[in-house]
């Protein structure tokens, strides 16, 4: 992976057993206040993944009750860092901006094609629409194409990560 940026300190939102990947979007009942990006680790118990999802914040509403709900949309990986508690409680962390290499080498395109021959066969035996289909011939870019095995049921909390 390659930095993409200088560090920022972004606030925490701890995800139990869930990985968001890039590309990805999610609803949670948190309020991020005015927070345009936030970092979505994966938790499992009491460990943290040393690797996030910056995300940013799309849509904010209110549910009945008077909660707050966010949409969220993942970005690019982040490295987490140092942690603290900023004034009004909140768990703000360094985070260290990562994009996925640009360089394609004959393994890598070895590998897309077994992982795309692989995922369109699920896909026929699923009956799956062509929408689906034209979705994962339409990307471009290795990293991404592998973030697609996120959306997997059947890979572990622990594979994802």
């Amino acid at each position: 992976m390659e930095s993409t940026s200088p560090k920022k300190t972004l606030p925490l939102i701890p995800l139990d057993d869930v990985v968001v990947f890039p590309g990805m979007n999610l609803t949670l009942g948190v309020d991020p206040g005015d927070e345009e990006e936030v970092l979505l680790v994966p938790r499992s118990g009491d460990e943290f993944a040393a690797v996030g999802t910056v995300a940013r914040v799309e849509e904010q509403v209110r549910l009945p009750g008077g909660a707050r709900a966010t949409g969220f949309e993942g970005i690019h990986r982040g490295v987490a860092g140092a942690a603290r508690t900023d004034l009004n409680g909140t768990l703000r962390i360094e985070v260290t901006p990562w994009s996925d290499p640009s360089d394609r080498d004959e393994e890598i395109r070895g590998l897309e094609r077994e992982y795309r021959a692989v995922v369109e066969e699920i896909l026929e035996l699923r009956n799956a629409g062509e929408g689906i289909r034209a979705f994962l011939r339409s990307i471009s870019e290795p990293g991404a194409l592998a973030d697609t095995a996120g959306y997997s049921p059947d890979l572990s909390y622990e594979q994802k990560v």
